[in-house]
């Protein structure tokens, strides 16, 4: 396994997140950009599909507790998967 930072993952991405982050008048501390972003990107992951577990690696959470807060995204994304919602 390929072990990249999520510095690195995201540095090409950082500075266009954070003029983005000041066009749309987001009130973010002072070096908390790339820590807005590092949530926006989990809760994307998990709600597109992705895996629990692979998200703790990525983020590099040593507990799985932190990485369960993302799981209710998840949870949405089954109830539109649901396919006795068809019915």
């Amino acid at each position: 396994m390929c072990h990249i930072s999520v510095e690195q993952l995201f540095r090409k991405s950082y500075h266009i997140f954070r003029r983005t982050l000041k066009k749309c008048s987001f009130k973010v501390r002072d070096n908390q950009a790339s820590h807005v972003l590092r949530h926006t990107f989990a809760t994307y992951f998990i709600a597109n599909g992705g895996n629990i577990l692979a998200l703790k690696e990525i983020l590099g959470h040593s507990d799985m507790k932190m990485t369960m807060i993302y799981a209710q995204y998840s949870l949405e994304q089954a109830k539109v998967l649901n396919p006795l919602t068809a019915l």
